[in-house]
């Protein structure tokens, strides 16, 4: 029997993948667990392989692919977004096997948005190595794993989200990346990351009341700081890198401002189809049916009885946050990366009776997006080195599908493969989009 035939659900991959880095120190990835054919082939990788550190590509991913796709040939295969600083030039290819191709090439015509805490601005992008920082110690003492500032404490009735680790090996000093889960509370929306890089942890988030959602009844900052407890297990002190998909996104922003407040450091921040958090009313059921029906036709099969009880619950709770601008360089590097496609004319046809609030998210949800900026961004996080580009997919399909999306290395944090480029000039790339 085929592995991908016992492990249908990717919570169960991951979790037998993080079990088995943490009890047998072997580094098998999820995909790697469901790209096996049969349970004879797992007993000849756990008996024959010691793997220490995990391969740059998957190992489902064939050698054609891995010599074609480590570093595009022309400048038009590579996914090169922009930047929002003054001109740098004199940029030479970088050696370090963790940066992204595109920080080798040449950036014109850059607008400044603002002026970093810690590095000049016109730095050109291959001095800008956010992650080469002193690493975070690890410490045992509880008392250094939470801030004593009681304004921003939890109350004891919320309990600490969970996490997985997804790719990587927790050691002492490892670098490591916190994934926000999007409004269905889960991490499973990036269970397809192929390998970021070796040296680095990936840990997957995971909501407290992701399958009891009747039990979120809490405040925003309530829900952010069950994830700043769990992040501050895994890792006590920054700088912290984090990155968020969809609602994630906002979850991620929170809780960068709330341990920047109480003096801790954010390296970098990946907002990945992340529009800025806004009120959005009133959703009806009619709303949430329309979003289950778009994603049992996007997947293909049936989606968990949780998700849509947890995204209401989340979006109630959303609703009542009210964003407020971070301090000038709380965030040193940020990078978004947008949906560069709506869904296609196959899918469900939306509901007309709509709000505008609604109206507004199936808008962002499903049509085809004309500005890849930073959108608003730029005025939560005054100062950060902001990259902004896009990936051609729809906002349902860039997570899940199989394509090459890799979180690595702060500034260049998500890395597209075979998508447009663009600059301050490229409004023709725009068009028909």
């Amino acid at each position: 029997m085929a592995m991908a035939d016992l492990l249908t659900d990717p919570l169960l991959s991951m979790a037998i993948s993080a079990r088995l880095k943490r009890e047998l120190q072997l580094d098998i990835s999820a995909d790697d667990l469901v790209n096996l054919k049969a349970i004879g082939d797992l007993k000849t990788t756990l008996l024959g392989s010691r793997r220490q550190e995990m391969p740059f590509w998957s190992a489902a991913t064939s050698p054609s692919d891995r010599s074609n796709s480590r570093v595009p040939a022309t400048l038009e295969d590579l996914a090169l977004p922009m930047r929002f600083a003054p001109k740098a030039s004199g940029v030479t290819k970088s050696t370090d096997p963790l940066d992204s191709p595109a920080i080798s090439t040449p950036l014109e015509k850059m607008a400044c948005l603002g002026t970093p805490s810690s590095a000049s601005i016109a730095t050109p992008l291959e001095e800008l190595k956010p992650w080469e920082v002193t690493p975070p110690p690890i410490s045992r003492d509880p008392s250094t794993s939470m801030p004593t500032t009681m304004s921003h404490e939890a109350p004891s009735a919320i309990r600490p989200a969970t996490s997985v680790v997804m790719q990587g090996q927790p050691r002492p000093n490892t670098r490591a990346v916190f994934l926000f889960p999007d409004g269905s509370g889960s991490e499973r929306a990036y269970a397809n990351l192929p390998p970021i890089g070796l040296g680095v942890v990936v840990y997957g988030l995971q909501c407290p009341f992701l399958k009891r959602p009747a039990d979120l009844i809490c405040s925003w900052d309530e829900l952010v700081q069950a994830y700043i407890s769990e992040i501050q297990r895994r890792q006590p002190r920054g700088p912290y890198d984090f990155a968020g998909y969809a609602a994630g996104g906002a979850l991620a922003f929170r809780a960068a401002q709330l341990l920047v407040v109480r003096g801790e450091q954010v390296n970098s921040m990946t907002l990945i189809n992340s529009p800025v958090p806004d009120t959005l009313g009133h959703l009806s059921n009619v709303l949430y049916e329309y979003i289950r029906s778009v994603l049992e036709w996007r997947y293909g099969g049936h989606i968990p009885e949780w998700v849509l009880p947890h995204l209401k619950a989340f979006t109630k709770i959303l609703n009542t946050y009210r964003q407020s601008r971070c301090a000038i360089g709380a965030v040193k590097n940020l990078r978004i990366m947008w949906a560069g496609r709506g869904v296609s004319d196959e899918a469900p046809p939306p509901p007309t009776a709509l709000s505008e609030g609604e109206k507004s998210v199936i808008k962002f949800l499903t049509e085809a997006r004309h500005d890849f900026g930073p959108c608003g961004w730029e005025m939560l996080l005054p100062g950060s080195e902001t990259w902004c580009g896009m990936l051609d997919a729809d906002h349902f399909e860039m997570m899940p599908s199989r394509r090459k999306v890799c979180v690595t290395n702060g500034h260049e944090a998500v890395q597209p493969q075979n998508a447009p480029m663009y600059n301050n000039d490229s409004q023709e790339a725009h068009k028909g989009r």
